[in-house]
């Protein structure tokens, strides 16, 4: 758990700098002081501490974000655990930064907060005039009160005045700005050949290599089976799908009835016969499910809302539960299959894991014997092309590609090494390196490199400086919160429990 909390900063780029204008504190709402960890708790930041309750309002901004971005691409099944990390660690960040302002004196009245408030769009009619019972539905829905609501605002108040003192405008110079338009904008073209290091499954393993390992291998083993936890400890899950009838946070006690009245319509139709999918395609509003027929996937318990979980796991497979009232609406859930909880420990599984080991090994080895055969060539000499047609091998070539931060090249794969050398080679010259990339091993070449365009880098310099700004704010906003983060890791002041969420 120390090392989810410490490390995983990438997100912060997306995360940091857009925060400062998005109006996060309404729809997330820091827990009020409390002394230590209550039961039931996802975090405790200082004197901050988290609940599900603020944790699933935290995932929902989060969710919606992801959705608006990706539109219908959106797949509510692959970005779950993105989702409870990132809102996790959005809880975990904004605490930091409270605590961080408090210590150095700031202050929020509740004026500040009443001025957001009345000029948050989210709560302006039809007229644009600020809607006093929208935003009083909405704080009783999600607050319980507004006394509430300006409790948990307070800290998120300022967390924001934080952000902005960190946000102060580092200086970029021209020369820093050309350097890195050259840089991105020079393109090379490539010619690059791979041998197959996939292992077999049906390669029979000598069972006494298999001791020997078991025994000289013991770290590498814990390791594997401790990167895998989903595929040796798997909890209880269910497979459901579910149709959804949308409820507004400001809509009337007469628009919830109806509301509810419609679930019931559908339910009926299901009840008379009529297939589930084709009704969520038609009728449900959950626009992440509607087009695979309402289906979630497989989820565990901690994943969705309280109300629609509780309802599934306690349904039996092929069954619909509902309709059931959630924060979103009214839902009706049909469970298509159950797996129960599986737990096997290192023990088990440390034969199998073995095996797995020692057939890589003879996949890369036989690999690497061609491998290093070609390298030899190429140190002697040859070009890539030669030395990989003497032993039938094809080799492939890429259009001009650029410098990537992932290190992706089209056909190859993503490696940041293999990328890295492309840029340091001399045109029509060959590279006697080999580099493994996922389960094969590659040889590359350099046909072609084209420097940047003036042009375009005087045209992009504007651009590139706002892009620049922004990194090096990411970047001393990432320093100051690891440090802020290990200090109160090291005085015992923060916890995180993850697992909570995906029990």
């Amino acid at each position: 758990m120390l090392k989810f909390i410490r490390e995983g900063q990438r997100w912060l780029t997306a995360l940091f700098v857009v925060g400062v204008g998005f109006v996060f504190v309404f729809f997330l709402g820091l827990g009020g002081p409390m002394e230590g960890p209550r039961p039931g708790s996802i975090a405790t930041v200082g004197p901050y501490n988290f609940g599900f309750r603020e944790f699933e309002r935290a995932r929902r901004v989060r969710e919606d974000e992801l959705q608006n971005q990706l539109g219908a691409q959106y797949d509510a099944r692959r970005f779950r655990d993105t989702l409870d990390d990132l809102a996790v660690r959005q809880l975990v960040d904004d605490a930091l930064l409270a605590v961080a302002a408090q210590e150095l004196g700031m202050r929020v009245s509740n004026r500040e907060i009443e001025h957001r408030v009345e000029n948050d769009s989210g709560f302006r009619n039809a007229e644009g005039n600020f809607d006093i019972e929208a935003f009083r539905n909405f704080v009783d829905y999600e607050y319980g009160g507004e006394r509430a609501f300006l409790l948990a605002q307070h800290p998120g108040e300022l967390a924001l005045k934080m952000r902005r003192l960190l946000l102060s405008q580092p200086h970029v110079s021209q020369g820093e700005i050309e350097h890195a338009l050259r840089r991105e904008l020079e393109q090379v073209r490539l010619a690059f050949v791979t041998i197959d290091a996939m292992p077999s499954e049906a390669l029979e393993i000598d069972p006494a290599a298999v001791t020997e390992a078991l025994d000289g291998r013991a770290s590498d083993i814990e390791a594997r089976y401790d990167s895998q936890p989903q595929r040796f400890n798997s909890p209880e899950q269910v497979h459901a799908r579910h149709i959804l009838v949308r409820v507004p946070s400001e809509s009337t006690d007469a628009e919830i009835e109806a509301a509810r009245e419609r679930a019931q319509d559908l339910l009926a139709r299901i009840e008379a016969g009529e297939d589930f999918e084709v009704l969520a395609r038609e009728h449900s509003e959950d626009t992440a499910s509607r087009e695979s027929g309402g289906d979630l996937g497989f989820f565990r318990r901690g994943q969705m809302v309280g109300e629609f979980e509780e309802a599934a796991f306690g349904t039996e497979p092929g069954d619909v539960a509902g309709p059931v009232r959630s924060a979103f609406g009214f839902h009706l859930i049909r469970v298509e299959d159950r797996q129960e909880a599986e737990s096997r420990s290192l023990a088990e599984a440390s034969e199998e894991l073995a095996i797995e080991l020692l057939r890589e090994d003879a996949a890369l080895n036989e690999a690497r014997v061609v491998a290093d055969a070609i390298a030899r060539d190429i140190g002697e000499g040859k070009p890539l092309e030669e030395a990989a047609s003497a032993r039938n091998l094809e080799v492939s070539r890429t259009g001009l590609i650029q410098r990537r931060v992932d290190g992706y090249i089209p056909g190859l794969g993503a490696s940041s090494e293999v990328l890295a050398t492309a840029f340091s080679l001399e045109p029509e010259s060959s590279s006697p390196r080999v580099f493994q990339v996922g389960n094969r091993l590659a040889l590359i070449a350099s046909l072609e490199r084209l420097p940047a365009d003036p042009d375009e880098v005087a045209a992009r310099a504007e651009e590139a400086r706002e892009t620049l700004r922004v990194e090096r704010i990411n970047s001393r906003a990432a320093t100051w919160l690891n440090a802020q983060r290990d200090a109160l890791l090291d005085a015992g002041m923060l916890e995180v429990d993850l697992a909570a969420v995906r029990r």
